[in-house]
Formats: C-alpha cells, sequence, structure tokens
C-alpha cells in the first residue's frame, strides 16, 4: 500500500501501462481525454511491489502498476497530451487485499467521514472550467454546474490551484438528493475532500485543506481523532446505522476504506435492481 506516487505529466506516461487492458476505456471528448477504469477485475491492480527478472524490469512493471491505480478519471489535453486534472488514486478497503491486512495505525494518520455522493472534480480545457465526474462532464455533473454558478467562491477556489505551479486538483464529494444513492442529504452540499499535485500526486495536509475551507467558505469533510486498535475500529464500523463509513488516511495520502454492514447491504440491493435479469428472476422467485 506504501509507495511512492509516479510522476505523470503527459498522457505519453500513461499509456504503455494500460496497453491491451481491456477493462480501461480512454474517452476522447471536447478537448480532453479522460481515463476510467469500468471493471476490476484480479489482475487489474497488481501489487507495486514486483518479483522476477532484471532490476530494470522491475522497476518498469511496478511504474506501470503504479500509474494503473491513477485510472480513475485522470484527463488530459487533446492536442499537447499535458496532464489537466488528477483525482483520486484507486485505494481498497481493509481486508481487501494483502497490502492492506496488516494496517500501520502507529503512524500519523487522519480518519475522515466517507461521503455517500458522487466524485467532482474541475479542470479547465480551452479556457473553460468543467466541472466533471470520473467521466469529465456528464449528466450527473450538471447540477453542480449550476450550484458553482451561485456559488462563485468554489470557482474562484479551483482557479488558483489549478494555475499554482505544475497545478493541483481539488477534489470535491457532491451530496445532493438530485443524486442520492443511499442516504439522505437535505441540501446540495459540495464538500472539499482533498487537493492533490497534478504531476507528482501528492496530497495536501488536512491543515491546509481546512484553512482553505474557512478561508473559502467552502465546507470541508469531517475528520476525526486517529485511530490505535483496527480491529476494535472494524467492529465499532461494522454496526453503524446511517452512515457509509470512514476513510483511513495517511500523511503521506495513501488510504484505506471502510464500510458499515447497513450500507453495503443497502447499496447492493439498489445495484441489483438496477439490472432486468435480476428484476425478473425476484418475480420469478
Amino acid at each position: 500500500m506504501d509507495y511512492q506516487f509516479p510522476v505523470i505529466r503527459n498522457i505519453s506516461d500513461v499509456l504503455p501501462a494500460i496497453e491491451g487492458r481491456s477493462e480501461f476505456v480512454v474517452a476522447v471528448k471536447d478537448g480532453y481525454t479522460v481515463i476510467n477504469y469500468n471493471v476490476m477485475f484480479e489482475d487489474t491492480f497488481p501489487p507495486i511491489k514486483v518479483a522476477g527478472g532484471s532490476a530494470k524490469m522491475r522497476a518498469e512493471r511496478s511504474l506501470h502498476n503504479a500509474i494503473r491505480r491513477e485510472c480513475r478519471g485522470i484527463i488530459f489535453d487533446n492536442e499537447t497530451g499535458d496532464i489537466l486534472r488528477r483525482p483520486y488514486h484507486k485505494f481498497f478497503n481493509v481486508n481487501e487485499r494483502p497490502e492492506t491486512q496488516d494496517v500501520p495505525l502507529y503512524e500519523d494518520h487522519s480518519i475522515l467521514e466517507k461521503l455517500d455522493g458522487s466524485m467532482i472534480a474541475p479542470f479547465i480545457v480551452n479556457g473553460q472550467m468543467i466541472w466533471g465526474t470520473k467521466m469529465g462532464a456528464t449528466t450527473v455533473a450538471e447540477p453542480v454546474e449550476e450550484f458553482v454558478k451561485n456559488n462563485p467562491q468554489y470557482v474562484k477556489f479551483a482557479e488558483y490551484l489549478i494555475n499554482i505551479g505544475d497545478g493541483w486538483t481539488p477534489i470535491f464529494e457532491w451530496c445532493s438528493r438530485k443524486q442520492r444513492i443511499v442516504l439522505d442529504y437535505q441540501e446540495d452540499q459540495l464538500i472539499l475532500t482533498a487537493i492533490r499535485n497534478m504531476v507528482t500526486g501528492e496530497y495536501s495536509t488536512f491543515s491546509n485543506i481546512h484553512q482553505h475551507g474557512q478561508e473559502q467558505n467552502i465546507p470541508v469533510v469531517r475528520t476525526f481523532a486517529p485511530e490505535t486498535d483496527m480491529k476494535a475500529f472494524i467492529d465499532h464500523v461494522r454496526d453503524l446505522e446511517d452512515v457509509e463509513g470512514f476513510v483511513v488516511r495517511f500523511d503521506n495520502g495513501h488510504m484505506l476504506k471502510l464500510k458499515c454492514d447497513w450500507y453495503v447491504q443497502i447499496h447492493k440491493a439498489k445495484e441489483k435492481i438496477l439490472q432486468d435479469r435480476n428484476i425478473v428472476e425476484l418475480i420469478l422467485d
């Protein structure tokens, strides 16, 4: 789990890592290209550390494995190929795989509320700011575009970050009844959850994020005191209701997530009834 985030400046840095992998989509849109994954197979996100072959081969495979984890909504300019947006890297549930079983809670970390909404991260292409989901401009993001028109501090804040140095991507969660998943948010909220360097993948500290939120009048995801006993924390989260869960975020930017059983059961049920085959089976049963 703990590895150096790869430096990414151009789409040419990413394409070799996903060559021949059908689960990744490279979607060319109006002025920009989105790289995302549609489905996760057993070997879609292999361990970063690899064995076998020469040192050079191992280093290249490790780099490619790390780059794959960046392919969840990363965006590049169509003309130059330069990076325009870098949202969250792919991270996993506690105990989902070997690398997330022995969690080093002795290292500095924060506990964040896991919000039940849609990830939104703005980017600028051809002089226009787009507030996009993982796939860029989508119907899910349309209400967000309207929301920021009425809350111009968001646009000002995003422009400031995107234009600093190599560029930073502010990452938000859109929580609204307009796109309700499980939890019911009675008011539209666009909540800041992270700020990430586009090139290095570095995550801004939470003290910095909270300072930005206070200065710009932008809500920030709730944080809680660090944990020391992972088993006790898992047992506590498992029995909760009316929340999705929590994210354990270490100061180096790496993260793990925990979801409560109540949320998982409802979410799975909602996913099943979206497919005609499952509805027919329910009727026949």
